[in-house]
């Protein structure tokens, strides 16, 4: 396995977000330093969580990104399957062991995080339809509930709905490859009015709920969350009005320009 393979079926920037997210609202509301122990089995669980399912992920779409992103690491044999499959077992067993010291340690109420298991499954291994993208931010919500609570609840439904457009955006740059390879997925549901409608609607919603909490806490590293969203939004009108450039808008606002500002916008929260 080579490294460069190894980042890529790693997700890099969304590994970063899976350990870069649970520092930063640990630190936001103050636990990181007053609860260190808890805090470092929370972030390890998240983030061998994170890490485990996006390496399932990257298994189960190889069909998808063979025909679609040849580039990518499995299409384009840099890395081994069964060392990745090993990688993905190791890192699952870690975060639920860490998940039941958790539980062990600080009260049952981290038995929510198992949920979280189960909905990355559903939606990694089995469903991208409508119901398999709200699993999909079902898990990105427990994850942020379970290190925030009980202190900024909006925080994490923001960060929830905001995902869900951005899932839909993203969905629609793999649409026509995901269809040769019999993958039934939310854009296809809603076809491509609906989709860039249905993401554009949950992007508002998400920016008004950051809104609201900057407005109430002051707290500017949210403004950071509010420009990704208007990124995204801009992929949701081009799939509207400018169709045939869409997919080069996705690529280039959504996928890399929406996570290294989650990734900024968490990295402000910690500094």
């Amino acid at each position: 396995m080579t490294l460069i393979g190894y980042l890529k079926v790693s997700r890099l920037p969304l590994l970063l977000i899976g350990l870069l997210g649970p520092l930063a609202c640990l630190n936001w509301i103050g636990a990181l330093w007053t609860e260190p122990f808890k805090s470092f089995l929370l972030i390890l669980t998240i983030f061998s969580a994170n890490w485990a399912w996006n390496l399932y992920n990257e298994l189960h779409d190889q069909e998808v990104d063979a025909i679609n992103k040849p580039w990518k690491a499995f299409p384009s044999r840099q890395v081994d399957e069964c060392n990745v499959i090993v990688m993905f077992l190791v890192l699952l067993l870690a975060s639920l062991i860490l998940n039941v010291l958790l539980i062990g340690f600080f009260g049952v109420f981290y038995s929510v995080a198992f949920l979280a298991h189960v909905t990355a499954f559903i939606y990694n291994g089995w469903r991208k339809d409508l119901l398999g993208n709200i699993c999909e931010v079902t898990t990105i919500g427990l994850a942020v509930f379970i290190v925030m609570y009980p202190q900024n609840m909006l925080f994490p439904l923001a960060l929830a709905i905001f995902w869900f457009g951005n899932a839909l955006i993203c969905q629609y740059q793999d649409l026509e490859a995901e269809k040769v390879a019999k993958v039934l997925t939310a854009p296809q549901q809603l076809g491509c009015f609906g989709t860039a409608l249905v993401s554009l609607a949950s992007l508002f919603l998400a920016c008004g709920l950051l809104c609201h909490i900057y407005l109430m806490s002051g707290y500017y590293p949210i403004l950071v969350f509010v420009v990704t969203c208007v990124a995204n939004m801009v992929c949701s009108v081009s799939i509207l009005c400018f169709t045939e450039h869409a997919d080069w808008v996705i690529e280039n606002m959504a996928r890399r320009l929406g996570r290294l500002l989650l990734i900024i916008g968490f990295l402000s929260m910690m500094f």
